[in-house]
């Protein structure tokens, strides 16, 4: 399989849905199901030896809402399975984010936070001012274009990052 026909597939399993609202311990077990089977064929797809740290953490990222740290993927991963070693989940992360199947996102107080969005089309970032949560808003070519629209004649881009500033859903004051 070509590196390009590879990426499209990955972008393809990254891209599915996003995460259900779960109303029972049987919707919660599908979803966990789901997630390890995405995380599975991800693996698989770069042609990466698939391992429990791998699949665990991948897993917990694809089912997550918002970008997360390492503490809050550690107990994440933890939360009723057997402990996973702070380096090797810093070793999987770089390993995920060096492989396209997950990207970091540096926050205003220099923790890195990691989702399992693809960094293939350029979306930007909220990051709510009060609890701190930092959430991978949807991809758009228009970002892209917009952020490269105003770099100065001879500037090349690699990467656009863009991160809004404001309060989410459960912060916002009800109107």
């Amino acid at each position: 399989m070509s590196q390009a026909s590879q990426r499209k597939s990955i972008e393809q399993l990254v891209a599915g849905d996003p995460p259900a609202a779960v109303d029972s311990p049987a919707d919660s077990l599908a979803a966990v199901g789901q997630a390890q089977a995405r995380a599975r064929a991800m693996i698989r797809g770069v042609g990466a030896r698939l391992t429990g740290p791998r699949l665990r953490v991948l897993s917990e990222l694809l089912r997550a809402d918002q970008a997360l740290t390492h503490l809050d993927l550690q107990r994440r991963v933890e939360d009723g399975a057997e402990a996973i070693d702070r380096v090797t989940l810093y070793r999987v992360l770089d390993w995920l984010a060096d492989n396209g199947l997950a990207h970091r996102v540096a926050g205003p107080d220099r923790v890195f936070r990691f989702s399992a969005r693809s960094t293939e089309t350029p979306h930007g970032h909220f990051r709510c001012v009060q609890c701190g949560r930092m959430y991978c808003l949807g991809a758009s070519a228009d970002l892209a274009r917009s952020v490269l629209a105003t770099l100065p004649d001879g500037f090349t881009e690699q990467r656009v990052e863009v991160t809004v500033s404001g309060l989410c859903a459960d912060c916002a004051p009800a109107h």
